[in-house]
């Protein structure tokens, strides 16, 4: 896969201009997004007095797959909910430019203030996806997530896996019902 060797190629130049000391001491650029990725989620999560999540690893490989194919394809499009079951999928893109991962969270955060607090209505598509990735990240039995981030010279993709998956029709984000019909 071309990010993998994009990522060796970094990883190798970063080591030939740090000390072993720094080389050693900081964290590999997954364990660094893994942990801001828990840490902004449930600093969210909090505000609405959800549980936190955990990192799964499992569910960051299939982010990456999804974060890969966007890019690629150089739009954003959902992964199927056939190829996700149980699975809820946030993405965001910087195509044209390179932000960082906090950065496309934060437009997630940002749609907190389109969300009225009401259920999830799979009728109104529009202003459901005006707010849906905020709902999917402080939805309160989504207890694992796994995100990824591809970069290209053409941009970024970070993508979010949850399970189980929130935005589910009929139910608010404090509900716990996950056996309802996902949105998406």
């Amino acid at each position: 896969m071309t990010w993998s060797r994009t990522f060796i190629a970094a990883l190798v130049v970063s080591a030939t201009h740090a000390s072993a000391d720094d080389v050693w001491a900081r964290p590999s650029p997954q364990i660094a997004l893994a942990e801001d990725m828990v840490a902004a989620h449930n600093a969210v999560r909090t505000q609405v007095g959800a549980p936190p999540v955990h990192w799964d690893n499992a569910l960051a490989r299939q982010a990456m797959v999804a974060a890969q194919r966007n890019l690629d394809l150089e739009e954003l499009k959902h992964t199927d909910p056939e190829d996700r079951p149980g699975q809820g999928e946030n993405l965001a893109s910087a195509l044209g430019g390179h932000v960082g991962a906090k950065t496309l969270l934060a437009l997630w955060v940002d749609e907190k203030s389109r969300y009225g607090g009401g259920a999830i209505d799979c009728d109104n598509d529009a202003i459901f996806r005006s707010y849906g990735h905020y709902t999917q990240m402080i939805w309160r039995s989504t207890a694992r997530i796994g995100c990824a981030m591809a970069s290209n010279d053409r941009g970024q993709v970070l993508a979010c896996r949850y399970w189980p998956a929130g935005n589910i029709c009929g139910a608010t984000p404090r509900d716990e019902h996950t056996h309802l019909a996902n949105r998406e």
